[in-house]
């Protein structure tokens, strides 16, 4: 089916909605992104050990001195430690920049949703007020044929019901309406009126999969859990480490020390043992084999997410072309019916009935583009 080989492709003037948040919003996004880089950098050097400045004074019963040392102790080989320590920081801060950039997505998502929900609710409010108009009058034919003695009190009443639940409709319908706005100023502070909607339209279902973040992020998992497992083996494996020690006395009372300085240095080879060894390797590798069954997991979801979506566009499309046959049909009434007001045959409220019946329908056709426009935007926001 062609509609399921075809997905969304989204203009440039949704891409700018990322100004529709507030700027309260933003700052807080691109800090946590800087936040995100500074972590990224410190990890990086993790492996680099501090160099140890100290300072001691030291007395005895005859003498005391004032010692400056320098230490420095750098691991320079941990059996592949180092490299996947440094791989390991750099894929963690992918890892958490797509994170915050689906999170972004996500925001803006709800915020455009708002905005389109709210439009269809106007939508909604308009309609009702056109099937109001049409309850109103068809009170007013009822009560004339009551004057007339040709329909009972009971049918004045129905027709009164009907007029008051719509008016009830439409008071439910404007409090939603308010609800909506309402939530969309806790996330802009842009007057949802003065936005203009995107319009999105389709691609293929194969550049949805590939350019999909929440895979993209699944398959950095993986990479990120392989770097930590790999870490963790290091760990337990010989590390090479170089080290030099220098003392300089500052002040010396001990006569038997001539020298002012001191050094050592060299290297040595650490094999640590730790009986948990093998627990803490198996956890890592069991987290990593775990990531690559949430991907294809991931994968399987998102495939379903997407043939979904379709498929409610599909019915959605449907519904539009019923809607336009209607709207047609009613243009051929209405013709007709003009033509009989022009002759005198029937009243003007005859007419106003059938026209508001197409307005009605119209807007019908209005909300179910818009409900396609929605279900277009939450396949959207998991885009790159």
């Amino acid at each position: 089916m062609r509609a399921l080989t075809i997905f969304l492709f989204f203009t440039l003037s949704l891409f700018a909605n990322d100004k529709i948040l507030s700027k309260e919003r933003l700052e807080l996004f691109n800090l946590e992104e800087k936040k995100i880089k500074e972590s990224s950098s410190k990890l990086k050097k993790d492996w680099i050990n501090p160099i140890n400045i100290s300072l001691q004074k030291s007395y005895d019963k005859n003498f005391e001195a004032t010692i400056a040392t320098i230490s420095i102790n750098q691991p320079i080989f941990k059996s592949g430690g180092i490299y996947q320590a440094i791989k390991y920081a750099g894929n963690l801060d992918k890892y958490s920049s797509l994170n915050l950039k689906a999170q972004k997505k996500a925001l803006i998502k709800e915020a455009t949703k708002l905005l389109f929900n709210i439009k269809i609710l106007e939508y909604q409010i308009e309609k009702q007020k056109k099937l109001l108009e049409n309850a109103k009058i068809n009170l007013n034919i009822k009560r004339e044929a009551k004057s007339a003695g040709m329909v009972s009190e009971t049918l004045v009443y129905d027709a009164i019901i009907d007029k008051e639940a719509l008016e009830e409709r439409i008071i439910d319908l404007e409090y939603q309406r308010d609800d909506l706005i309402s939530k969309f100023k806790t996330l802009s502070n842009k007057n949802p009126n003065e936005l203009e909607l995107p319009t999105l339209k389709l691609i293929s279902k194969k550049e949805f999969k590939e350019r999909n973040i929440d895979l993209e992020i699944y398959k950095k998992d993986i990479i990120v859990k392989n770097n930590f497992y790999l870490m963790t083996k290091s760990r337990y494996m010989p590390t090479i480490n170089i080290f030099y020690n220098y003392n300089r006395y500052l002040q010396n009372t001990n006569p038997r020390i001539r020298d002012d300085t001191s050094y050592n240095y060299g290297f040595n080879i650490v094999i640590p043992f730790d009986v948990k060894f093998l627990n803490n390797i198996e956890s890592s590798k069991i987290d990593y084999l775990k990531a690559k069954i949430s991907y294809r997991d991931k994968l399987r979801e998102e495939r379903l997410f997407f043939e979904n979506s379709m498929n409610r566009i599909n019915q959605l499309s449907k519904k539009e072309e019923r809607a336009k046959r209607a709207i047609e049909n009613y243009n051929k009434k209405l013709e007709n019916l003009n033509e009989d007001f022009s002759k005198g045959f029937i009243t003007e409220e005859m007419v106003k009935l059938y026209k508001n019946k197409k307005e009605a329908k119209e807007l019908d056709l209005n909300i179910y583009h818009l409900q396609k426009e929605i279900e277009l935007l939450e396949l959207y926001a998991k885009l790159r």
